[in-house]
């Protein structure tokens, strides 16, 4: 194993014994673990240590009466304002309290019990991602012409395509989820009769840099023409995505974009998809999908983040994730995704049948006794 001193360090804040044991089993061997029982404590630990890389933090640890989360975002040092902070959500935590926390500054929203691919995947990749927040928010777009053009080196949309189908090959075979999101400049012809189509190049250049900036390195991003990115975020479930798309608008929106004496405004209409996909699902679809939800975000004035609220895709569960459910006897929600528990568990059962006769009827015996 290697020293702990030489891996990246988080910030775990949790007063609960089995969330800590939980944490320190999982991520033990990738990060220097850091334990803080309260948001004080935890406040304590960030003026000391600069070495922290994420908060890995209860959310009602976040928001309590020490207000943690905006202590760290209204921190004078930088470093500590950008450290990303993931939070770990409960049965108790209502919708008040995560939208609370990510008005104060929430990075990523992780649900209890988690998924060890899960907690792994987004504290790995949000440690890579501290630091990209330092970044000026401000673009003098005169600066934004080079030899080569940004935005014909991302004119992919085949390329993108053909990621796409490969993550979702990948996800299904892994029960992972999968988010695309297609996001557009509002009002383009008007920046354009306003300033020029030089200017408005530039404006492009200058969003698509801040995607860049902003997206984890496992994301994949393309320019489609027509004043429209697309961004894929693997192993990333809606909740996840739309923090992230969420974050990446509120950037790109809060840029100045500087014009000699002028800044332009530019807001954003966002389609965003997330899924648990089977071996059907296909790129052409999920775009068809998104496609869709980005017309309906501009029909509605634009400035808009389209998505679907529906439970079976936002919320669906994998089977780790069941199991964690039952262990904890926090099985009130499961109810409603048995059907696709089923789906999920019947390639294993009939892999079993086929293999192993004696066991498969074991089986079908011991649920016939627990009955």
């Amino acid at each position: 194993m290697s020293d702990s001193v030489d891996l990246p360090a988080i910030l775990l804040v949790t007063a609960s014994s089995l969330t800590h044991k939980s944490c320190m089993r999982l991520l033990g061997e990738q990060f220097q673990i850091v334990h803080a029982e309260s948001s004080e404590q935890a406040w304590n630990v960030l003026q000391k240590q600069s070495a922290i890389t994420v908060v890995l933090c209860e959310l009602q640890q976040a928001i309590d009466k020490a207000v943690l989360l905006e202590r760290i975002r209204r921190a004078e040092d930088k470093e500590l304002a950008s450290l990303p902070a993931l939070l770990l959500i409960g049965e108790r935590d209502d919708e008040e309290s995560q939208d609370k926390a990510f008005a104060a500054g929430a990075t990523d929203f992780i649900h209890m019990p988690f998924s060890s691919i899960e907690l792994k995947t987004r504290v790995r990749l949000h440690s890579r991602l501290h630091g990209f927040y330092q970044k000026d928010s401000a673009f003098e777009l005169a600066s934004q012409n080079s030899p080569v053009d940004i935005l014909n080196s991302l004119m992919q949309e085949k390329y993108f395509c053909n990621r796409l189908d490969q993550e979702l090959s990948f996800s299904a075979r892994h029960k992972s989820f999968v988010s695309v999101c297609l996001i557009k400049i509002d009002d383009a012809d008007s920046i354009q009769q306003q300033y020029s189509k030089k200017i408005f190049r530039a404006v492009l250049r200058a969003v698509a840099k801040i995607i860049e900036q902003m997206i984890r390195r496992e994301d994949t991003y393309s320019y489609f023409g027509e004043e429209t990115f697309a961004i894929l975020y693997p192993v990333t479930n809606g909740l996840g995505a739309s923090i992230a798309t969420k974050r990446l608008v509120e950037k790109i929106q809060g840029t100045q974009l500087k014009h000699e004496d002028s800044n332009i405004s530019v807001t954003l209409s966002v389609g965003l998809y997330s899924t648990l996909p089977t071996e059907e699902e296909n790129a052409d679809r999920v775009m068809d999908v998104i496609g869709r939800r980005l017309e309906k975000a501009e029909n509605m004035g634009g400035n808009q983040i389209v998505s679907s609220k529906t439970e079976m895709e936002q919320n669906t569960v994998s089977i780790e994730q069941a199991l964690n459910m039952i262990n904890f006897k926090r099985t009130e929600s499961l109810v409603k995704q048995i059907p696709i528990l089923m789906d999920n568990i019947m390639p294993l059962l009939d892999f079993i049948q086929q293999n192993n006769e004696m066991e498969f009827n074991r089986i079908l015996d011991k649920i016939d006794d627990d009955d």
